[in-house]
């Protein structure tokens, strides 16, 4: 595929191809290339999780429960 002035340099043309590196982009005029970086669908960093959200019921707290302590 072919980009009319496209280069940073020169505003020449640019044409877009691909090598064992991968795709780059090269000015036809002045020589100058540039990479084309694809997205990483696999990213390493976490994905932070967010807690579930409890609603109340009522107006009140909830108690707790303290039939366990008075049956020890």
């Amino acid at each position: 595929m072919i980009m009319f002035k496209a280069c940073p340099r020169c505003q020449g043309d640019m044409h877009q191809n691909r090598d064992m590196y991968g795709e780059y982009r090269e000015c036809l005029m002045c020589g100058y290339m540039a990479d084309i970086r694809k997205p990483n669908l696999f990213s390493m960093e976490p994905v932070p999780a967010t807690a579930p959200v409890r609603k109340k019921v009522s107006g009140r707290p909830a108690r707790a429960r303290t039939s366990a302590i008075r049956a020890a």
